[in-house]
């Protein structure tokens, strides 16, 4: 091989190898141990599992068609106690004869009385409607329908199943009227078969065990799922289907359209022709014995492989604590929080880098105690020179106020930049107060569109007073209230403040964009919503630097020279009183969000 290909192939190994293999060396071995123990067991379970299988599925069959003739049985017999009363009702008529007065008054009492019939309806001697159990009917000539032909040669009709207008299951059930073994007449029932169909829909069994029922022409007349209702049942088991249309019974182990494994069980219905077919998912049937396989096995094998896995695991793990520790303080001490020094207990070689460690973190908390006194004494200077330039501008004006007050330009300079520096002196005055002592906030029930509306009507001049464009994106359901708990007067100030950096920011024919949205946050614990109001302020420009978005809400923070860089902090400190968060996110060069998440109250 040459030197190349060598190369190349040791560089795949050395690939393969990190990518699939444990990181770290106690999992290497753990997994080894794992596979070694774990194997024998998952192929003696898996030889014990067939083994089972090919034993119980006969007598699994057989029973799943024991089943099968159980419920055709029950079928069968409802059927035969409404032909039954049908039977015994003609035979009532035969007697009565030709006083159709009291055929009507039996047969109506027949129906009201009996939750299979829904209308009754005889036939003279000549095939010809003389009494129906309906109020008002038109009689009719039936001499020539089917049914009376059927019945008049001395046999029972049994139509096909339909579906009645009103969508009731239906079919059609005639049989003599007999009177000294002469026929002079026949009784037509409408029976409704919807109660016996109810009864085969809740014969199930466990999550996948149903029963449905087949007509002669393999059509489905009964299933739980309404939709396949009169489709062809080949669809489903066609093999299974043949054979009960065939009038036989039996079970086997069929595939469904998907693949999927059942336990099939069929019997016929021979006096309706029907068939009726049980089904039960194959593995919902294995289900108990892989239980019983697998209680078995965890008595048998796993106490012994996990307590030698557990041994192994609690020494691998003793022995790395010291390096993880170690781990975790160092991401402290990157991210810049402060730490204490470990104790070391150890003589060995993390005992003596735990010592390195702790003159390590002794010089750190040296270097960031100075740092901190560099900056305090930077935004004092700073602090210091805005009040000492409006000041010195304040006195100024005054010093020369007696001299000049009559000077009409002098005293409108006067009147614009007094107040004004006041005013950002006290600005100063209140952020320095603010950051420093928390003020008790007034909470009320605020409505999120109408305190944006005020935002809104607050920039909206402004921001075209500086020639930039303003959106305003309404995310939230129309005709719906949503609302906050908060107080309004800090809120205003918190979008005040997000405004104006937008604005400062956002270049002349630029953008600003106030939108609006709902959103769902789902708590770890408790798997419970709680609904947020998200408002995003957002502008194009320049954006904010990466290495500024992490500390943009520190306090004292800022790009502005002179700026005391307290507004974000006070708006974080201000959203966070009110159980929400503020959080920004900056593309380079193109566009800046801001945005604020709210927790919201009931909704109207």
């Amino acid at each position: 091989m040459k030197k190349s290909n060598l190369h190349k192939w040791n560089k795949l190994q050395l690939n393969i190898y990190r990518t699939f293999a444990p990181r770290l060396l106690w999992m290497q071995i753990f997994c080894i141990l794992l596979f070694l123990t774990l194997s024998p067991l998952i192929f003696f379970i898996y030889i014990q599992y067939h083994d089972i299988k090919s034993t119980l599925e006969s007598p699994i069959l057989q029973y799943q068609k024991d089943i099968a003739k159980t419920l055709t049985g029950e079928i069968q017999k409802s059927f035969n106690v409404t032909e039954n009363s049908l039977i015994g009702l003609a035979s009532i008529l035969g007697a009565i004869k030709t006083d159709y007065w009291k055929q009507k008054i039996a047969i109506t009492e027949m129906v009201s009385n009996s939750i299979f019939f829904r209308k009754i309806t005889s036939l003279n001697d000549q095939g010809m409607e003389v009494s129906s159990s309906q109020q008002e009917f038109t009689l009719k000539d039936r001499s020539q329908d089917p049914i009376w032909l059927t019945v008049k040669s001395n046999k029972i009709y049994i139509s096909d199943v339909y579906i009645t207008s009103d969508h009731i299951p239906s079919l059609t059930l005639a049989v003599p009227i007999k009177f000294t073994n002469k026929i002079i007449g026949a009784l037509i029932a409408e029976i409704n078969l919807r109660v016996m169909w109810e009864d085969v829909d809740n014969l199930k069994n466990g999550k996948t065990g149903i029963a449905y029922l087949v007509d002669q022409k393999g059509r489905i007349i009964t299933h739980p799922n309404k939709k396949l209702i009169f489709q062809d049942n080949n669809l489903l088991f066609k093999q299974s289907t043949l054979d009960v249309i065939a009038e036989n019974s039996g079970s086997h182990i069929a595939a469904d359209l998907n693949g999927n494994k059942w336990f099939v069980a069929y019997a016929p219905i021979k006096k309706l022709h029907w068939g009726l077919l049980y089904i039960k998912s194959k593995t919902e049937v294995y289900a108990p014995f892989i239980s019983q396989i697998r209680r078995t096995s965890i008595i048998t094998a796993i106490p012994a492989i996990l307590l030698s896995l557990i041994f192994s695991y609690i020494a691998a793990r003793l022995f790395v604590k010291p390096i993880h520790k170690f781990i975790d303080e160092t991401k402290k001490l990157l991210k810049g929080d402060f730490i204490k020094k470990s104790p070391v207990f150890r003589k060995d070689e993390l005992g003596e880098i735990t010592y390195y460690f702790n003159r390590l973190i002794h010089k750190y908390n040296i270097i960031k105690n100075k740092e901190k006194l560099a900056k305090i004494g930077e935004e004092t200077t700073a602090v210091t020179h805005e009040i000492k330039n409006s000041l010195h501008m304040i006195r100024t004006y005054i010093k020369l106020l007696p001299e000049r007050h009559k000077n009409k330009k002098f005293m409108k300079e006067f009147e614009e930049i007094i107040p004004s520096e006041l005013d950002s002196l006290k600005d100063k005055m209140q952020d320095i107060g603010q950051f420093s002592h928390k003020t008790e906030l007034s909470f009320e029930k605020i409505e999120i569109l109408s305190f944006l509306n005020t935002i809104i009507l607050r920039n909206k001049l402004l921001i075209q007073e500086n020639h930039i464009n303003f959106v305003f994106e309404n995310h939230l359901h129309k005709n719906q209230n949503y609302y906050i708990n908060g107080d309004s007067f800090h809120l205003k100030r918190v979008f005040a403040n997000l405004f104006k950096n937008a604005i400062e920011a956002t270049p002349e024919n630029g953008t600003i964009t106030l939108c609006v949205e709902l959103s769902k946050k789902k708590h770890k614990w408790f798997q419970k919503q709680s609904s947020y109001i998200n408002i995003m302020v957002k502008n194009t420009g320049k954006g904010i630097a990466k290495d500024l978005l992490k500390t943009i809400f520190e306090p004292f923070c800022s790009t502005k020279k002179y700026n005391l860089g307290l507004g974000l902090a006070i708006c974080k400190q201000i959203i966070q009183r009110h159980n929400g968060e503020i959080t920004v996110h900056s593309i380079e060069n193109k566009e800046t969000c801001f945005t604020v998440h709210l927790p919201t109250i009931n909704m109207a």
